[in-house]
């Protein structure tokens, strides 16, 4: 059956834990990372290299990432 919805094929993008998240998200690989919120807009860019993002300043919602030099895209949710 089909939803409609493309797959997800992009080995790039980690999976986030825990999701949702509070203060941290780990990644699980280092690099460069860009995430966004949900209006697009750049909440966070590092070059953490533990592949742990903090996260407790942002606000609750869906956030989308991305790996800079791989360009893998991933998604996770800060919750409280």
């Amino acid at each position: 059956m089909s939803t409609g919805i493309a797959a997800n094929d992009n080995a790039d993008a980690p999976a986030s834990f825990p999701n949702p998240a509070h203060n941290t998200v780990e990644l699980g690989v280092p690099g460069q990372v860009e995430v966004m919120d949900a209006t697009g807009r750049a909440v966070i860019l590092t070059t953490d290299a533990r592949g742990v993002l903090e996260i407790g300043a942002l606000a609750p919602g869906v956030c989308t990432y991305r790996m800079i030099v791989s360009g893998g895209v991933g998604r996770f949710v800060v919750g409280r």
